[in-house]
């Protein structure tokens, strides 16, 4: 395994590609990054591309000059295959890129990514682009039929990003650089299309200039003539690999839209046929952060891997460059079967009765009518049990109680130990990594460090309480970490949340709304040992509609700053509020917030118990990731109803 060394590891491609590989399929819990940030941050030793990606087009063109400098592009056309007897037949094949393994490993260090569960065809397309793009000067490469399918559909994932003067340095081989220097890690969504159109010439044998436009005069000439076509034969690969198709002509085009904490963008560009190298121009709109350039590959179990540069850099300079990576957002498919059937018939027995009641309120939507009826279900708020007492009752270790901010007698919104009211404080600046509201910009944390648990947890939900539309906990440290290992195993379920409906008789009848929860997970900055988490919970219906796009109807953060000083981590939830007629209105009760949080905290803690119920909850928290067959919605909505 790569150590920690004051050099740079070994730049065989071969032995390289071997051993990251193995660790990533092996290694299902890397404990640091440590050893993989030269794959994922030296960018100019560590290649990722199958060919030089400034070639627009493969195989047959030849740069104007040969280079060899850290600081400018290696755009050389040299086979790095290796010849294998495989049943007594020939067999040339490309290892798989080895700095794309060490982006998998780093997914699965942030976000517990599972070992992809592969169909056969998954495999013989990848098998097919390295037995067919063994030499970019003259193998013949792959069909852009082969990699239809390959990138419609919506992305979840991240882009990493280094600070420049570090990134400098490690272009001019700062080995302590590459290991101490600042990098962070951005969230972002994409929503891609794909078309198979008729091949057109480009614009320019320059991938950069093709995709993203721009002058000229910013980039090294790309020739193609027959006279600069290499005279070395390819090596015959006598297995037929690859069947003739009738897609010559063709090539894959890609748009969409995407957003980050950075703001929405655009995203434009096509798919390189002989290899399925993908290149995208992102495009922020409105456009004030310019263009940035993406290229990678899809790779079997729905996955995208590459890196981002700016626009600017000629493409013959070794540019900035980082990672990304992309998983597709597949998670839900089983509650499009059997366990959603309740559901659907819930909704078709009720249509007539519903639109009828959309015409007496003078609405036209479900969301309209439930934004119009808020007020009224705020006003008997207060009558209702606080889900936080039940859940200390039950669990006297669980979260704390919010008490009356009365009998505290603080003023919570000017107070010493808070920087000042919680809905007028900003969100971290943007570019920071995590698009996360900091604690220190809620709480003087050095202040309140200094006082004992039980006054914090008092101050912390006294100045919540007093503000409309949050939640807040403090969670012991042990219970917390629980929940943290549970949710990188299982980072999304879903809970259903019983309804009292008028029969067709007029008796009354429980139907269910069914919410969509999802973790994310976030570095431990602070060297508190214990990494903080958000939370998010929206309808199910608004998830399958838009997905990565879906408003959040509640938001939490777990901080982990006096996990250590304290043994304890502050819970901080959030209400989607919209505006309608100068009024904030809740998309969702307080209460029933509350009871979103409680049922998750039984359903992730349920391994910790060995009574019936207990048990069908792990077992179908599990099931809804890895064994979706056997997920049984009837009896998810009858656990819920036990709590």
């Amino acid at each position: 395994m790569f150590i920690h060394s004051d050099s740079f590891p070994s730049i065989n491609k071969h032995v390289n590609s071997l051993i990251l590989w193995l660790d990533y399929l092996i290694n299902d819990k890397p404990s640091s990054i440590t050893p993989y940030k030269p794959f994922l941050f030296a960018a100019h030793l560590y290649d990722s591309f199958y060919a030089p990606w400034p070639y627009s087009t493969l195989p047959s063109a030849e740069f104007d000059s040969q280079i060899d400098d850290p600081f400018l592009t290696d755009m050389s056309l040299n086979s790095q295959s290796i010849t294998l007897n495989y049943f007594g037949s020939k067999l040339e094949l490309i290892p798989p890129i080895s700095s794309h393994a060490a982006f998998l490993t780093l997914y699965k260090f942030k976000n517990d990514l599972p070992k992809p569960n592969l169909k056969s065809y998954d495999f013989d397309s990848e098998f097919i682009r390295l037995s067919q793009c063994t030499n970019p000067s003259s193998s013949p490469g792959c069909h852009a039929s082969l990699f239809q399918n390959h990138f419609q559909g919506a992305w979840e994932g991240f882009f990493c990003y280094y600070e420049f003067d570090d990134y400098r340095d490690i272009l001019a081989g700062s080995i302590d650089t590459l290991y101490n220097g600042v990098h962070a890690i951005q969230p972002q969504v994409w929503r891609l299309n794909e078309t198979l159109e008729d091949y057109r010439k480009p614009s320019s044998l320059s991938t950069l200039q093709d995709i993203c436009g721009g002058h000229d005069d910013q980039h090294l000439s790309i020739k193609r003539s027959d006279d600069t076509r290499s005279t070395r034969s390819n090596t015959k690969n006598e297995l037929l690999i690859q069947p003739e198709t009738i897609d010559d002509g063709k090539e894959i085009h890609l748009n969409g839209l995407g957003h980050s904490a950075w703001g929405r963008f655009k995203l434009r560009g096509k798919v390189r046929a002989w290899d399925g190298m993908f290149m995208l121009c992102k495009e922020y709109t409105p456009d004030g952060r310019g263009k940035w350039f993406y290229r990678g590959y899809s790779l079997p179990g729905g996955v995208l891997v590459g890196r981002w540069r700016d626009t600017y850099t000629p493409e013959v300079l070794s540019g900035y460059e980082v990672c990304i990576v992309f998983a597709m957002s597949t998670r839900l498919k089983v509650l499009e079967r059997d366990g959603h059937e309740n559901k659907a018939k819930y909704d078709l027995k009720y249509a007539d009765k519903l639109s009828q009641r959309l015409r007496q309120e003078g609405v036209e939507s479900l969301e309209e009518l439930k934004k119009k009826l808020a007020p009224g279900a705020a006003a008997v708020e207060e009558e209702k049990p606080d889900a936080t007492e039940t859940m200390k009752e039950k669990h006297p270790k669980a979260a704390a109680v919010t008490p009356n901010p009365d009998q505290l007698k603080v003023d919570t919104g000017k107070d010493e130990y808070f920087v000042g009211s919680v809905d007028k404080v900003e969100g971290r600046k943007e570019g920071d990594g995590t698009g996360v509201k900091p604690l220190d910009s809620i709480i003087n944390v050095g202040k309140m460090a200094e006082l004992p648990l039980d006054h914090i947890s008092k101050l912390w939900n006294a100045h919540h309480s007093s503000k409309d539309n949050y939640l807040s906990a403090t969670i012991p440290k042990d219970t917390y970490e629980g929940l943290y290992t549970q949710a990188r195993k299982y980072p999304a379920f879903v809970i259903p949340i019983p309804r009292e409906v008028k029969g067709d008789k007029q008796e009354d009848k429980t139907g269910y709304e069914v919410f969509y929860l999802e973790w994310g997970f976030l570095p431990d900055t602070l060297g508190s040992g214990t990494r903080p988490s958000t939370l998010i919970f929206t309808s199910l219906n608004e998830y399958k509609q838009r997905q990565a796009f879906a408003q959040p109807f509640v938001s939490c953060t777990h901080y982990t700053d006096l996990a250590k000083s304290h043994d304890a981590v502050l819970m901080r939830g959030e209400v989607t509020a919209v505006q309608a007629d100068d009024k904030a209105l809740a998309v969702l009760d307080s209460k029933d917030a509350q009871l979103l949080i409680l049922t998750m905290q039984r359903f992730y803690n349920a391994h910790k118990f060995t009574d019936n119920s207990s048990k069908d909850r792990a077992k179908l928290l599990h099931n809804f990731h890895f064994n979706q067959s056997e997920f049984d919605f009837d009896r998810l909505c009858a656990l819920v109803e036990e709590i």
